[in-house]
């Protein structure tokens, strides 16, 4: 499993900085090193179109067999975060998804199958 080290973030104290910051270090990675992700968890800013891009940035390079995680998707304040992923979802008929809106902000993960 290949892990994407973000550690350099830390610094950064606004969440426009640290958002800006995320998108450079992902557009600064090799082509090669993002192919063939195993598991990918979205955490990003919380509005829809940053979920929008986070997802599409990734989803190309979930493994098959690998997992995308994407968590908030019921939050009272980012409710329409459930939507966005259905929306993004069903452009990728080559994942088996899994909604969780019982627990909490609730979660999904989606299985790369072929």
């Amino acid at each position: 499993m290949k892990k994407i080290d973000l550690e350099m973030l830390a610094g950064y104290v606004s969440s426009k900085e640290l958002r800006a910051k995320q998108y450079e270090t992902f557009e600064k990675m090799e082509p090669s090193s993002l192919m063939n992700i195993d598991l990918v968890f979205v955490d990003g800013d919380h509005s829809a179109e940053g979920a929008r891009i986070d997802l599409l940035n990734v989803i190309e390079h979930v493994s098959v067999g690998g997992l995308l995680v994407f968590d908030d998707i019921i939050h009272p304040l980012h409710m329409y975060l459930l939507d966005v992923w259905r929306e993004v979802m069903k452009q990728y008929p080559d994942f088996k998804v899994l909604e969780n809106t019982m627990h909490e902000y609730g979660w999904t993960v989606a299985l790369r199958t072929y």
